[in-house]
C-alpha cells in the first residue's frame, strides 16, 4: 500500500507504472501548510498480484 498526494503526478505516475491500483481517491483528507487541503490518492498491490510478475 502506497499513499501520495492527488497533484504528486510523478508520484502516481510510478505506482501505476508499478502495476499498483488506485483504491481510493480521499477529498481534502491532508492539510498542507501553504497549500492547504489537498486530494489523495491509495494505491495497493496484493502480494499474489506481486508474484506474479
Amino acid at each position: 500500500m502506497a499513499l501520495c498526494f492527488a497533484d504528486n503526478e510523478p508520484s502516481w505516475r510510478l505506482m501505476e507504472k508499478l502495476r499498483m491500483r488506485r483504491e481510493a481517491h480521499n477529498v481534502q483528507e491532508s492539510l498542507h501548510r501553504d497549500k492547504g487541503w489537498l486530494d489523495g490518492y491509495t494505491y495497493a498491490l496484493l502480494a499474489d498480484e506481486w508474484r506474479s510478475s
